[in-house]
């Protein structure tokens, strides 16, 4: 291996009659690169101020940033030639290039700043180019450099061709004033118009901090600061603490940024969201390609600084003709080449995940907006026409297929909010991994190839024989990935409309077919999980064991073919470029999953925003009136109004939204007071109206670490000892045979590096690729059962839990943990836990292997880790706090969206659509600003980690150089400590993040636990012997001075009532709204235990009984149709407990028979909400429930207003089996009189209390509350 001989300066720093023209040559390039550097860094603090604007980019400004772009790529090649060059014309070349590319990309940036915010043309860019031309001609004429013509001619061209750019104005008018957002309204869509119109946020401090401060993250510091302050006080980051966020970032702009590309591709025969999305965000993931190109070239700095190193150690300094000088100048340039890694990273990943925040913020505001006007899920899509034969030609393009809309109803929306805009906040910190990976991987084969020679290529067989193999496995992953989020949607579905109809249920006696049916569809979704998550493993050691696997074949071809001893220098720089192509290699298969659940999440949200939508409603055409009636008397028989066609049109374009229409508003009963609240409802615009404080809880959010206690609750669901035991083992062995397989290899070649070491080489990577399929096959069984067994926990608590909670919780809150935080436990924690335990494994045998070098560096690392120590103390609390406010801040967008989704139609004929976007919009960015500050303190801390990994390389490096002159230590040890030393900011960077996103992701775990510990359930389902064997066998109902509030702190609802229901009799309760009749019912139930007072069934007190044995024996009709989706044969027997016979008898005594025949049958489908029935025929399925509950019942039935809704005839329906098929005890609330007439009894309920109870011809006989009540409703007394 040759020496540096830069500039040939052993003659001297003179040449002749002057300086040697390789230093002039240094000398002016540098020169001409600072000044370039300086100047844009003062430029860019003066101009940081100033507003971007929208003016159009000139073909003269785009000649300008296309010849800074080729000017860096030249010379960056010329960089790279020379780090694999020996000769001494390579060293000076090196340095030229260098400091060209650094100088192209500070002009280049400071351009498009100039651009973006409208700037005159600065004459400094002027001059600068012509200096940089003149610096070419120069370079031309250096002898030193001809060699190199081919690139100093290139940059010569581009040089020329930029100046004459910049001398031709480029019709730029730097006008200071504000210029508009947009000019022309052409290609916008109302929500994109919209989204313009909002008001202007507060300054972020980030906007106001200067570059230095801007670059070092400094103005994320006081967040640290007062979050660690909080944490001793025992307290925590509140909402009001977090910046707002950037106007760069603010919702509406993203908003407006991808809807206006996605208008553009609605005018294309076949809309493709992904070029939206693509035009939309190319430039801002164009900015960070540079920073990421920048820092894979400086990546291989570091081997090439590592060989000289070695070489220096191995020749003993003085020996090799080499100054002692020089082997510290190459310890510096190793420190500085690893830090301005570090430095570069954290930029690239703040850039990249903020990219992602806003592409997700895009996506989720357009889905929401689309969900606003989209058609009702249930309603059935048109077919389309089968397209014409066409003759097949083999040159023609296939067209594009259209996506299959979506069908999965409000648990596919949920979905789609929760995990699918999710996908590209993951991706796009590694979208350039596209490029990154296979340029990596070049240039470590051509740095390779220039230390092993012709061996490489049998490690490049290896390759080619993993990479067919991961690409085999990636297709297949793809495809069960899709599967597995189908049937996510049809679980999550399920989820939705249980929490909707949750008091039904219960009602029922459901709650364990319920949560059977949810376990099948999770059982369903596990399973094509575990497939997923197998071949993502087998993915996983395709590309993480190759780097081993590759640099077995090498080595063995070096030794075995060529003939030749492995030395320390080879081994070690081959070593070196192996660990950087372990990340391009290791972050394939990362990157493969990224862009496949990121394809998938594109095709169901494409889907989505194609469907149909609702007509647009046309705007009035003038402020006159449009129709005005006079004295006019308006009357529909029965109430009932016919339509000439169809009417679902008009309801779901909102086509009555500007009348207020009362459809039976109050049951007849409630007349009286029905007339004072439409009075109310008219003159409401007149009023003020106070706001009505809300019940509902807010999400909880914890302060603090998570405890320890939420561990163990993770290890118990995961197999407990036994299971964590057999997988922290197969870790251990997995990294400890990589840690013996190194240090076989620094053995190996510091000895000589013979032949015969390779067999225990090779056994070290035969055991690697082993214990790495037993550490991942392991982990992912193990992750998969805590995850299953934790949403098992949290379903059966929920539908076990007291009403009280549903009353209190906002189903948004609910549905984060059963989606959000489920699917953090599915896929992220695993892999996160794991990962924490690998990384520290990793860390600690950098300190060790490090240690091997000399004990002195012990003095060392004791302040560095302490330093460690304290800024990861520092951290946590403000990652802690800003996580768990991100995910609290989520549950809110799911509550307002599934309300939203829930009111849809109101919504649509209030036009309200705006309100409910700004009212989203807010949600959301608040949580945008919580994400933004979490991702920014993983940037922060990183940038100060740096500065521990670069003492530690610097260090070894120094250290080593100098026990090297008494030859204390060897060239493999040396060669191994740097290598390790090299990794050590990486590695506590990713201690650091993944201590972070576990601390993050445990949060899901606690919330989890909190259900399934802290929710207040109910009493017990079953009580043995509690009744006799065919209770209740009567049907005797006995009420003695009931008292009953809904909750402690409420007022009571039920005051003393006093009943006695005799056997057969049927029963009828009426009252004014509000008087306590469903709380009656609830109480009859036992939905709402007692405050005082006993319920007795045949002589049993219902308080001692099991709330099944309880429920089970009473048929009830609810008001509104419970219906789940499925087939008809789950709604009415969940339970599968009875026969076809049995449910037909049932339906046709319901008079349904024929129309269930019609649909296809007891297993025809029920769409969700029981879209495909009308009302009239849900309340008729409710009807044969009761009719199959009546065969198990001993005589009671329950009917909770169950014909308000309903027709005349369909109100006689039922009443005709009820006096038919129910022989028993009838307790029914009736909001009509003439229901009632025919009944034994009536009870008048009235705050509460029961004033009246005789049969109805009794009261209607004297001036009684009933009697007036009747009159109202419109009985003849």
């Amino acid at each position: 291996m040759s020496t540096v001989e830069l500039c040939n300066l052993e003659d001297g720093l003179f040449a002749g009659q002057g300086f040697n023209d390789c230093v002039v040559h240094i000398i002016l390039q540098a020169a001409v690169a600072g000044l370039a550097i300086v100047g844009v860094l003062v430029g860019l603090v003066i101009i940081r101020q100033l507003p971007r604007s929208r003016q159009p980019i000139t073909l003269v400004d785009r000649m300008r940033s296309a010849s800074c772009a080729l000017l860096f790529l030249v010379s960056l090649a010329e960089f790279v030639v020379s780090l694999t060059t020996t000769q001494v014309v390579s060293e000076t070349q090196g340095i030229g290039g260098a400091c060209i590319a650094a100088a192209a990309v500070a002009v280049g940036f400071y351009h498009q700043q100039e651009v973006h915010r409208s700037l005159s043309e600065s004459m400094g860019l002027k001059l600068w180019w012509v200096l940089a031309t003149v610096a070419q001609v120069l370079a031309i004429y250096d002898q030193k450099i001809s060699a190199a013509w081919a690139f100093k001619g290139a940059e010569l061209l581009l040089c020329l061709s930029a100046t004459a750019a910049y001398l031709v104005p480029s019709g730029r008018s730097g006008s200071t004033a504000e210029p508009p957002l947009l000019a022309e309204e052409n290609g916008i869509s109302m929500v994109g118009r919209w989204a313009r119109t909002l008001s202007a946020r507060e300054a972020s401090p980030e906007e106001q901090v200067g570059i230095l401060g801007w670059l070092a993250f400094t103005w994320f510091t006081p967040i640290v600061d007062l979050a660690f302050e909080r944490d001793k006080e025992n307290g925590k980051l509140e909402p009001t603490d977090v910046y707002p966020l950037t106007r760069k970032n603010v919702a509406q702009r993203q908003l407006e940024r991808l809807d206006r590309q996605w208008q553009v591709e609605l005018r294309k025969p076949q809309p493709a969201l992904l070029s939206a999305m693509t035009r939309g965000f190319f430039a801002e993931v164009f900015s960070t390609a540079w920073v990421k190109l920048i820092n894979d070239v400086l990546h291989f700095v570091g081997p090439f600084l590592l060989n000289r190193i070695i070489n220096f150690v191995k020749g003993t300094g003085e020996e090799a003709g080499e100054p002692l000088w020089m082997g510290y100048a190459y310890a510096v340039g190793m420190v500085l080449s690893s830090g301005a890694q570090a430095f570069l990273m954290a930029h690239y990943f703040q850039g990249g995940y903020q990219t992602g925040m806003r592409l997700r913020t895009g996506l989720i505001l357009m889905a929401y907006s689309k969900a606003l006007r989209v058609l009702p899920w249930a309603t059935p899509q048109p077919e389309e026409a089968p397209p014409e034969p066409q003759t097949r030609r083999c040159c023609k393009k296939t067209p594009k297929k259209r996506p299959t809309l979506p069908t999965g109803g409000m648990g596919q929306m949920t979905n789609i909010i929760s995990a699918d805009t999710d996908k590209f906040t993951f991706l796009m910190p590694y979208f350039n991994l596209i490029w990154s990976c296979p340029l990596q991987i070049v240039i470590c084969f051509f740095m390779l190839f220039k230390y092993v020679s012709f061996s490489l290529f049998a490690g490049v067989v290896v390759m080619i024989l993993f990479t067919i193999l991961s690409s085999t496995v990636a297709g297949k992953a793809r495809k069960i990935q899709a599967e597995a989020m189908k049937a996510k949607d049809e679980r999550l579905k399920m989820e939705v409309e249980l929490l909707k109809i949750v008091k039904i249920i219960k009602f029922y006696a459901w709650e364990l077919a319920i949560e059977d049916k949810v376990k099948e569809l999770r059982n369903k979704e596990l399973a094509l999980q575990l497939r997923y998550k197998l071949w993502n493993v087998a993915l996983f050691l395709s590309f993480s064991l190759s780097p081993v696997l590759v640099a077995l074949g090498t080595f063995a071809s070096y030794t075995l073919v060529q003939k030749r001893n492995l030395d320390a220098a080879t081994a070690f720089t081959a070593l070196s470029l192996f660990n950087i192509l372990s990340f391009p290699l290791g972050a394939m298969p990362m990157m493969a999953r990224f862009f496949m659940e990121a394809a998938v999440a594109k095709d169901r949200i494409e889907a989505f925003l194609l469907s149909p939508e609702v007509a647009p409603r046309p705007g009035a055409a003038s402020a006159g009136t449009a129709l005005e009636l006079k004295s006019s008397k308006l009357a529909w028989p029965d109430k009932t109004v016919a339509f000439s066609g169809s009417y679902e049109e008009f309801k779901r374009s909102g086509a009555v939204s500007d009348e207020v229409v009362h459809e039976d508003p109050e049951p007849e009963p409630d007349a009286a007071p029905a007339e004072e609240e439409k009075k109310e409802v008219k003159e409401a615009p007149k009023k003020e109206v106070k706001p009505v404080k809300a019940a509902a809880t807010q999400e909880e959010r914890r302060s603090g670490a998570v405890s320890w206690q939420v561990y163990l609750a993770y290890v118990k669901a995961c197999g407990g000892v036994p299971a964590v035991g057999a997988f922290l083992l197969a870790v251990a062995v997995s990294e400890g045979s990589r840690n013996f397989s190194d240090g076989w290899l620094a053995h190996w070649s510091g000895s000589g590096g013979a032949s015969d070491g390779l067999a225990i080489y090779a056994l070290a990577a035969l055991i690697c690729l082993v214990t790495g399929v037993a550490y991942s096959t392991t982990r992912v069984l193990v992750g998969q059962r805590g995850s299953r067994v934790l949403h098992e926990n949290c379903l059966h608590a929920l539908l076990r839990a007291h009403m009280s909670f549903f009353d209190l919780t906002p189903n948004g809150q609910i549905l984060n943990r059963l989606a959000e935080d489920t699917n953090i436990l599915d896929y992220n924690l695993p892999q996160t836990m794991s990962a924490n335990i690998i990384w520290f494994w990793r860390a600690a045998s950098i300190v060790v292997v490090c240690m091997m070098v000399g004990w002195y560096l012990i003095f060392l690392m004791v302040p560095m880790f302490f330093l460690y120590a304290k800024l990861a103390k520092r951290y946590l609390p403000a990652t802690r706090d800003l996580r768990r406010l991100d995910a609290a801040a989520r549950s809110p967008i799911f509550s307002h969206f599934s309300e939203s989704m829930h009111g849809v139609s109101t919504i649509r004929a209030m036009q309200q659509q705006e309100r409910c976007m700004h009212t989203n919009t807010a949600r959301l960015e608040s949580q945008m600003e919580a994400y933004y500050l979490s991702n920014t303190a993983a940037r922060w801390l990183s940038l100060r980690l740096q500065f521990n990994g670069t003492i530690l390389v610097g260090a070894v490096c120094i250290l080593g150089i100098y026990l090297s002159t008494n030859k204390q230590v060897s060239a493999g040890v040396m060669g191994l400590a740097i290598t390790y030393a090299l990794r050590l900011t990486d590695t506590l960077n990713q201690v650091n993040r993944e201590s972070a996103d576990r601390e993050t992701q445990m949060v899901s775990v606690e919330r989890v636990q909190n259900y399934v510990t802290n929710v207040k359930q109910e009493a017990a389902l079953r009580i043995p012997h509690a009744v006799p064997p065919k209770w209740p066998d009567h049907g005797n109902v006995t009420v003695d001075n009931v008292m009953m509030r809904y909750r402690e702190g409420l007022p009571i609802v039920l005051n003393g009532i006093s009943l006695n229901i005799k056997e057969r009799e049927r029963v009828g309760i009426v009252g004014r709204t509000g008087c306590g009749k469903s709380s009656f019912l609830s109480t009859l139930l036992r939905l709402v235990e007692l405050e005082a007072g006993h319920i007795t069934m045949d002589g049993v007190d219902i308080s001692n009984v099991g709330l099944h044995d309880l429920r089970e024996t009473v048929a009830m009709i609810p008001q509104d149709p419970a219906i789940l989706t499925g087939s008809v044969r789950f709604n009415l027997d969940p339970f599968g407990a009875k026969t076809d016979e049995e449910l037909w008898e049932a339906l046709e005594k319901a008079q349904l028979k024929p129309r269930v025949d019609s649909a296809g049958g007891l297993d025809s489908k029920v769409e969700e909400g029981g879209g495909n029935f009308s009302v009239g025929e849900l309340q008729l399925l409710c009807l044969s429930r009761a009719l199959l509950r009546r065969q198990e019942s001993g005589g009671l039935l329950l009917l909770d207003e169950a014909t308000s809704a309903l027709d005349a005839e369909t109100d006689q329906t039922i009443q005709k089996v009820i006096r038919s098929d129910f022989n028993c005890t009838i307790i029914t609330i009736a909001h009509r009189i003439q229901t009632l007439l025919d009944y034994d009894k009536v009870a008048v309920f009235e705050s509460g209390k029961v004033v009246e109870f005789d049969s109805p011809q009794e009261l209607l006989k004297r001036p009684s509350k009933f009697q007036a009540l009747a009159k109202e409703g419109g009985v003849a007394v």
